[in-house]
């Protein structure tokens, strides 16, 4: 007995009818074919949108670890100029200052507070980048970056410099510059300089701070910078 074929006609009005043959080992292989392609296809949207959920997890704690190893920088950082301010001490002077609890930024204070030195406050609102420091006898010339980090609003503040002494000693600086008040949508390059204070000459200074408040004096970002790593 022959084995059983099947025909498929195509028809159309103005032309002739043409037949095909198919023996049904075909016909079975392509039902088969196109089913073998359809669960690829489901298999495939499956997996993608798994690699995709896993992907976006991994961004996420990728995201997660370089904030930790940004502040863990920040803070080791912070720690090496601890111990750079008190090497410049003996052992007696340490444990006097660490023993004093007066107000670290008043001129004439007994001894200072390491924490109010180099606390870092970092609100997420502007960042500060590029910052250079040119010192000679006349005074300090400052420059750097304040970049806006809100993409939906302009960032309305000013800048307030302070003096960090090697002795511990905080001045805070009254500089009346137009450039450290700031209204930004992206960035700005703040330009200023300023003299020397009594209390912390050029010999005797360790480092600029920086406390940037917002239009409703709220401090959004405080950063103490050693004059090491920003004078050029």
């Amino acid at each position: 007995m022959k084995p059983a074929k099947y025909n498929v006609l195509f028809m159309r009005d103005d032309q002739r009818v043409k037949r095909f043959r198919f023996k049904l080992g075909w016909i079975k292989f392509f039902i088969l074919f196109q089913i073998l392609l359809l669960i690829l296809a489901v298999g495939g949207g499956y997996f993608s949108v798994v690699f995709f959920l896993e992907n976006r997890d991994l961004d996420a704690r990728l995201a997660t670890l370089q904030q930790d190893l940004a502040e863990t920088r920040s803070e080791l950082k912070r720690l090496e100029n601890v111990r750079e301010i008190l090497d410049s001490f003996d052992e007696k002077e340490i444990s006097t200052a660490l023993q004093a609890r007066g107000n670290s930024t008043a001129p004439g204070s007994a001894g200072f507070n390491l924490e109010d030195i180099f606390s870092r406050v970092d609100k997420h609102v502007v960042a500060v980048d590029h910052i250079q420091a040119r010192v000679d006898d006349s005074g300090i010339r400052l420059r750097f970056e304040l970049n806006n980090l809100l993409d939906d609003r302009k960032v309305v503040g000013w800048v307030k410099i302070s003096l960090v002494g090697r002795d511990g000693t905080v001045v805070d600086l009254d500089v009346q510059d137009d450039d450290l008040n700031f209204e930004i949508n992206h960035f700005k390059k703040v330009r200023t300089s300023f003299d020397f204070h009594e209390l912390v000459q050029r010999d005797e200074l360790f480092a600029i701070r920086l406390t940037i408040t917002n239009k409703n004096k709220q401090v959004i970002y405080s950063e103490t910078f050693p004059l090491s790593d920003i004078i050029v």
